[in-house]
Parts: C-alpha cells; structure tokens; sequence
C-alpha cells in the first residue's frame, strides 16, 4: 500500500487518510479559505507564541500535536490549510503568531457525506 495509509489510526477515522478523500478536500480547499462564511465555520484560528513556533521549526505537526491538540487523521488538513505540503516546510522565521486550525466537526461531516456516497466495492 502506499505511503500515506502508514499513519492509519484504528479510531475509526481511517476515511480521512483515502487518498479520494483528499483529493476531494484538495479541490475544496480553496473555496474553505476564500469563502468567509464557510472560512469561519470549517477553520478556527490558533494564536501561538513564539516559544512554541520555534520549537516546532521544520515539524509542523507539532503544532498540530502539541499546540492544537488535534487527532492525527486532522494534521494533513491543518497542514494544507496552511499552504504547506510537507511538515518540514514549516519554517519558525517566517511565520506569523498564529495558523488555522481546522474545526473537526465541520471535517467530520464531510467524510461522513463523502462515505455514504462513495461506491461500494464489492
């Protein structure tokens, strides 16, 4: 299998690592970020100090672990909602004081959509 299902959870979240999934996240990204009214109930801003932002230097999903205290199956989400694509694009000296966090809900909801309207295979 490939690369991305190694970080699988067995909590019942496994949908969120489908590789589908996340290209149908991918494609909707930009209207999550654009779209004010859905922007502020899929995201949630994280304020950070700057111990925490350099601690996380070049591991992101530090952040994503520690500072938001997120399940894992929501770290990708929160990565590219940051307009990274690998942890370790995460550069301590240029960022801001604060990330989007994704709502978890919001996120659950839409796996929950995507998983009764993907085909069975049988």
């Amino acid at each position: 299998m490939g690369s991305i299902f190694k970080n699988k959870d067995g909590d019942g979240k496994s949908g969120f690592f489908d590789p589908a999934f996340r290209a149908e996240l991918e494609a909707m990204f930009h209207y999550i970020l654009n779209t004010p009214e859905v922007y502020n109930i899929a995201t949630t801003p994280l304020s950070l100090d700057r111990a925490s932002i350099y601690r996380a230097n070049r591991d992101f999903y530090q952040i994503c672990s520690r500072d938001a205290k997120l399940d894992r199956c929501y770290w990708w989400i929160m990565l590219r909602l940051n307009g990274l694509t690998h942890p370790n694009q995460f550069n301590s000296d240029e960022l801001t004081e604060s990330v989007i966090m994704p709502t978890p809900s919001y996120f659950d909801d839409l796996l929950t959509q995507y998983m009764t309207t993907k085909p069975v295979v049988v």
